[in-house]
């Protein structure tokens, strides 16, 4: 009896550890690992996803910044003189740095923040 008892006990455990453990939300969008560089583990959603279109990462090919081209998407944020830059929103660091390096942030489109860089030699 006392055995039955402790392995219903055990069985409802499992039960609603697994149901704990299982009930995660996923995304609406299946987020594409953007990682052509090498340079993270991260997952970001596509930047064309967002209205985006990289030409480049930025400032050099292990970064997970892009440059990006004049689109309907990117036009309110371009500035004369000025390189516009997507970072994807949460790598902060990478974001700091533009902004150290004389950029600043002009806005967000989906994953990405857009940062505003000096149009010189990178």
């Amino acid at each position: 009896m006392l055995v039955q008892q402790v392995l219903r006990s055990t069985g409802l455990f499992c039960a609603i550890l697994v149901v704990l453990t299982g009930c995660r939300t996923s995304p609406s969008v299946e987020p594409r690992r953007i990682d052509p560089w090498g340079s993270t583990r991260a997952y970001y959603e596509k930047p064309e996803k967002s209205g985006l279109r990289p030409v480049r990462p930025y400032p050099g090919p292990q970064d997970v910044c892009v440059e990006v081209a004049r689109t309907s998407v990117t036009e309110p944020f371009m500035e004369p003189d000025r390189l516009l830059i997507a970072c994807p929103y949460y790598e902060t660091g990478a974001i700091e740095t533009r902004e150290r390096n004389d950029g600043h942030e002009v806005g967000r489109v989906g994953d990405w923040t857009l940062v505003s860089m000096p149009a010189r030699a990178r």
